[in-house]
């Protein structure tokens, strides 16, 4: 809940006409950046700490089966639903790392 809070958080201070509780306001996001953020980079403890949380830890322990690992963060998408507006689909060979 807190990790949602801030990423809308932030969306709504990029695009004042937003609210995440009124879906008739989410067609101020652009499409063309896929869901991610206008700057290149956003960082706030909550995000960062997600990556040291520790099951998000087991889960990469028992998918690599090491404990020596890196982990990083720079930004959060944010995809809208697309049965009503297929305009905001994203492109086919997007990837996320």
């Amino acid at each position: 809940a807190a990790t949602r809070a801030e990423i809308f958080g932030h969306v709504a201070a990029a695009n004042p006409e937003f609210a995440v509780d009124r879906p008739e306001s989410w067609g101020c996001l652009s499409s063309k950046t896929y869901g991610l953020p206008q700057q290149q980079a956003f960082f706030s403890p909550e995000l960062l700490a997600n990556r040291q949380r520790p099951r998000v830890l087991a889960a990469l322990r028992a998918a690599l089966g090491t404990d020596r690992f890196l982990v990083s963060h720079d930004r959060f998408c944010t995809y809208r639903p697309t049965a009503e507006h297929p305009e905001w689909r994203t492109r086919e060979n997007l990837h996320l790392d």
